[in-house]
């Protein structure tokens, strides 16, 4: 039932963030509360999950806060027009020339195997330059996912590391299993 549930949040979220029906924050907050209370869960329960929640995530939440509403600010009041200009000037309208450096940059952020960290330091980057040449927003992402595929595969990436520690085996070992099915590729 709990897992019913918590698929139909997911679906529900999913329409109501497409939809633009509500913002994100009451989204994200009003919902869960709702189907938790909805699982049968008493505001003591909700309030357990909350707390235990902000230790574990607080650190990340306010990371995202801070550098979305840093950079949103940063790139509405122009700072990173002339970086931008003179970034596009080179390209000379290149795509091409701006993929390659969004792939290698996602590469290089996705080093420590941190989603997080890697959003944050290339979304801010690109999405500008994106913006400027006339580019979808959702192919930034698309592109992303590539090179970031491929670094949650390596032994240091966190996927693996968690698969790794679930099973009870060492990361080398999982990753000696894996590279088989990776070759092909």
């Amino acid at each position: 039932m709990l897992s019913a549930i918590g698929f139909i949040l997911m679906i529900v979220l999913m329409i109501v963030l497409i939809k633009s029906w509500v913002s994100p924050p009451v989204a994200f907050i009003g919902l869960p509360l709702v189907a938790a209370l909805a699982a049968g869960f008493s505001i003591a329960d909700i309030g357990g999950f909350i707390e235990s929640g902000m230790d574990s995530m607080l650190s990340t939440a306010v990371l995202f806060v801070f550098s979305i509403s840093y950079f949103t600010l940063m790139d509405e009041t122009g700072l990173f027009d002339p970086i931008i200009s003179a970034l596009t000037k080179k390209a000379g309208g290149k795509v091409g020339m701006v993929v390659i450096a969004l792939l290698l940059t996602t590469f290089v952020a996705h080093l420590d195997g941190s989603g997080a960290t890697t959003f944050l330091i290339v979304v801010p980057a690109f999405l500008p330059i994106f913006r400027r040449l006339g580019l979808r927003r959702e192919s930034l992402l698309a592109m992303m996912c590539g090179p970031y595929a491929v670094m949650n595969i390596l032994p240091w990436g966190g996927p693996t590391m968690r698969a790794a520690t679930v099973a009870g085996i060492e990361t080398g070992d999982m990753y000696a299993f894996i590279i088989p099915g990776v070759v092909p590729f």
